[in-house]
């Protein structure tokens, strides 16, 4: 395969795994970045290898897989941001019952 039909490949299986991340997400699951932006990042690398048109043809692709990953960065984002203020409200609540117990603890007589 040639340099441009390898590359070509890389970046359809970089977008499968981009969109399988977004199919995990949407059914709660976990996913792990780390494997498709060392792929992106070893990708960007050897585009940059390439000369004249072969390199500018490409271009166009690359940049679309990077704003397909960007997407994903901010949809997780999104969800830690959605997690994080439940979190808060849920230790709102439990400092609220935690004080109305001890209030209503206090109030006892003691025996």
């Amino acid at each position: 395969m040639t340099a441009p039909g390898h590359i070509s490949a890389e970046m359809e299986s970089i977008s499968a795994a981009i969109r399988q991340a977004h199919e995990v997400l949407d059914a709660d699951g976990l996913i792990d970045m780390s494997p498709i932006e060392i792929q992106v990042n070893d990708l960007c690398d050897r585009l940059e290898k390439l000369r004249g048109k072969q390199g500018a043809a490409m271009q166009p692709r690359i940049l679309a897989l990077i704003h397909e990953f960007s997407q994903l960065g901010t949809l997780i984002e999104a969800r830690l941001e959605s997690l994080r203020g439940g979190l808060r409200q849920t230790g709102t609540q439990d400092r609220g019952l935690s004080a109305y117990e001890q209030a209503a603890h206090s109030g006892k007589p003691k025996s």
